[in-house]
């Protein structure tokens, strides 16, 4: 019997940065499959900062949050769903 084999989901800081954005770039082109987390402060401009950097469309999911706040400031519910999902950080 063979186990499915899930896709690799990633959680990223800095993804609207230059350098950040060419990670979450390289990751999707090797892993097409995979999904991405990106750490943003506010994710309802994650649109206009993913078609900066060529990541519109992409499967990039921002999570709301602020590295400089005590658990990166991720709610109880995100950080629910990273812990389940997320196999690289």
């Amino acid at each position: 019997m063979t186990v499915p084999r899930r896709a690799p989901a990633y959680f990223v800081t800095g993804a609207t940065g230059l350098l950040g954005g060419l990670v979450v770039r390289r990751l999707l082109a090797t892993t097409p499959d995979a999904t991405v987390y990106a750490l943003v402060r506010d994710p309802a401009r994650w649109p206009a900062a993913a078609r900066r950097l060529g990541l519109a469309g992409s499967a990039v999911t921002p999570v709301g949050g602020d590295l400089a706040r005590p658990g990166l400031g991720v709610t109880a519910a995100d950080r629910a769903r990273l812990a389940r999902d997320v196999r690289f950080v």
